[in-house]
C-alpha cells in the first residue's frame, strides 16, 4: 500500500525554486481536475506546478523527484476522491531538531486508487489553501532551539498464526516519546501488521486479541534491532514495557 499521508509528505514534498511565484488560481474542483489530468498524462512539469513550494527547503529535492516518478510516473490512477482531513489529526511535526509544517491550510487528501480489485493500494497527497488559491501541499522546515533528541527509527510488529479460515483480529496501542513528549497511536489489525515511524523510543506497547484463534506474537524494535520479542500466545494481551 502506498501511504503518502502527512509524515511521508515531511520526507516527499520538499522542492525549493527560489525567487518565485506559484499563484495557480486553481479552485479546489480545477486542483483535482488538473492533478487527473497530469497524472493521466505522466506529465511531471504539470504535477510539479500544482505544488506551492514557496518557504520549502532545498534538501529533499531528489527525493520529491523520486517518489513522483516512482508513484505518479508509474503507477495507474484508476479513481480520484478527495478525502476531507481528520481534525484529530496532527499537521505539523518535530523530528530530528526542525519542525515541519504544511505551508498552506491544508483541507485535505486527492486520493489517487491504483487497482480497483484492491483499494487499499492507494496514495493520498495532501492539499489545501492559500490565500483564495488550491495547492498540493509541501512542508517548511524550521530549526528548533535548544537541545533535541534524535529520533530513531523505531519498528512494531504483530504476527499472527490463524487456526482455519478465520482471521485473528487485534486491536492495541503504543506509548512512544518523540523530543522526550509522550504520544500514543492505535494499533489495529487482522493476522499481521508491521509499522515504522521515527521517534525517541517505544516505552509501550499492548496488544488484545478481539476474534480469532491461534498464536500472536509482538516484536519492538529500535534502528533495525529487537529490543523486544514476546512468547507466542494463544488467549492472553501481550504487553510489552520499556524497562526503566
Amino acid at each position: 500500500m502506498f501511504y503518502y499521508k502527512t509524515v511521508l509528505s515531511i520526507l516527499i514534498c520538499t522542492l525549493f525554486f527560489s525567487g518565485s511565484s506559484w499563484a495557480n488560481n486553481l479552485s479546489q474542483e480545477d486542483l483535482l481536475e488538473s492533478f487527473k489530468s497530469a497524472y493521466s498524462d505522466r506529465k511531471f512539469e504539470k504535477i510539479i506546478a500544482l505544488y506551492r513550494w514557496e518557504g520549502v527547503d532545498n534538501s529533499m529535492r531528489m527525493m520529491v523527484e523520486d517518489h513522483i516518478r516512482t508513484i505518479f510516473l508509474n503507477e495507474p490512477g484508476i479513481k480520484f476522491t478527495i478525502e476531507k482531513l481528520d481534525k484529530t489529526e496532527k499537521t505539523e511535526y518535530e523530528l530530528d531538531g526542525f519542525r515541519y509544517s504544511p505551508n498552506v491550510k491544508l483541507l485535505g487528501y486527492i486520493t489517487i486508487t491504483h487497482d480497483d480489485k484492491n483499494p487499499n493500494k492507494s496514495t493520498s497527497v495532501p492539499f489545501g489553501i492559500h490565500g483564495k488559491e488550491y495547492y498540493l501541499s509541501n512542508m517548511t522546515k524550521t530549526k528548533l532551539k535548544g537541545n533535541y533528541i534524535m529520533q530513531k527509527q523505531l519498528g512494531v510488529s504483530v504476527i499472527g498464526m490463524p487456526e482455519g479460515n478465520t482471521p485473528i483480529v487485534f486491536t492495541g496501542e503504543i506509548l512512544y516519546k518523540i523530543n522526550g513528549k509522550p504520544e500514543t497511536r492505535a494499533l489495529e489489525g487482522k493476522n499481521n501488521i508491521s509499522l515504522t515511524f521515527r521517534a525517541d523510543t517505544v516505552e509501550k506497547c499492548v496488544v488484545s486479541r478481539k476474534q480469532g484463534k491461534g498464536e500472536l506474537e509482538l516484536i519492538v524494535s529500535e534502528d533495525g534491532k529487537p529490543v523486544f520479542k514476546s512468547s507466542t500466545t494463544s488467549f492472553m494481551d501481550i504487553v510489552y514495557k520499556k524497562e526503566d
